[in-house]
């Protein structure tokens, strides 16, 4: 801009006559105006120390800008590098390509494509509704405190650590057990069926997890008969028999242990005619009873003499 002095127009206000010319130096600038009478301000280097808030834009067309001070609003950043950024108060749309090293971030609402490369850790996760995972390649999960229901798929394998408790498992295939020790399983209630046992060992606990209790008692004949060894359990149990004995201590006599008061037929446990010091000791593998709800065990004599019966069994 040549040097001149301001010119003052019929309302006496100071200004600038703008006229072309070339911007040769850092000294010169080159102002041209526009019919809204907006100014056009050009340079070829130097400083601009202020740019006052008068205006309405201020257009840097071409060139570097070396230091920014403060900047109100950044509309369209197209391309370039932003050395460093203390804080983003709002980014209400847009994309960060790269931001290379995030060191905190408060609440990510929603990743909806691309990939986290690598998260050291995070503090905590409150309600995750539907998650969906592809495939995880590698990498280790430490602790997962629980899982509070695995709808599908597989877990391949459990190197190690400890399943405290396991509900209800309603259909479970074991294909093969490799090696190791299962060391101790407290009860089974049900096994429906083992199809095949190829090697080992089962071991049946000599203590029955039923309690068996014992009975004895001396019957003579013509009294009032059935005479009663255990009255019935009531509704809904049954009387499993266990072990009988029969022993005649006098006489010749028919001698029977059965339930209720029938003396032929299914209800009948064991029964003989027996001369003194003979008699009938029976076992019971499989305990009958099951088909005899709510029946006494009893015993009957016929003939002339006495019976030891004793016997064992369990209720339920």
């Amino acid at each position: 801009m040549a040097k001149q002095e301001a010119i003052t127009d019929n309302n006496n206000v100071p200004a600038l006559t703008i006229h072309s010319g070339t911007a040769d130096t850092a000294d010169t600038i080159r102002l041209t105006g526009q019919t809204s009478g907006a100014v056009n301000a050009h340079m070829t280097g130097g400083t601009v120390t202020t740019l006052g808030s008068g205006g309405t834009d201020v257009n840097i067309v071409s060139g570097t800008q070396q230091t920014l001070g403060t900047v109100g609003v950044v509309n369209n950043l197209v391309t370039g590098t932003l050395a460093a950024v203390t804080s983003v108060t709002n980014l209400v749309s847009g994309t960060l390509l790269n931001s290379g090293t995030t060191t905190g971030v408060g609440v990510v609402s929603d990743v909806t494509t691309g990939s986290l490369g690598n998260i050291a850790f995070i503090h905590e996760i409150g309600t995750m509704p539907a998650i969906s995972v592809g495939e995880s390649t590698g990498g280790t999960l430490d602790l997962i405190t629980s899982v509070a229901n695995l709808a599908g798929g597989t877990v391949n394998m459990l190197h190690a650590g400890t399943i405290d408790t396991i509900g209800a498992l309603p259909n479970v295939t074991l294909n093969d057990i490799q090696g190791g020790t299962i060391d101790l399983i407290t009860a089974l209630t049900t096994v429906t069926s083992v199809t095949n046992l190829a090697a080992g060992t089962v071991q049946l606990d000599g203590v029955p997890t039923d309690n068996i209790l014992l009975f004895g008692t001396i019957g003579t004949a013509g009294a009032a008969a059935p005479g009663t060894l255990v009255t019935a359990g009531g509704v809904g149990t049954s009387h499993y028999m266990n072990e009988l004995s029969m022993i005649v201590e006098s006489g010749t006599v028919d001698a029977m242990i059965a339930y209720g008061t029938a003396i032929v037929g299914a209800a009948v446990l064991a029964r003989g005619k027996f001369i003194p010091s003979a008699g009938i000791q029976k076992s019971f593998p499989k305990s009958p009873g099951g088909a005899n709800a709510n029946e006494a065990l009893t015993w009957a004599l016929q003939g002339a003499g006495t019976v030891s019966f004793n016997i064992s069994y369990f209720t339920k």
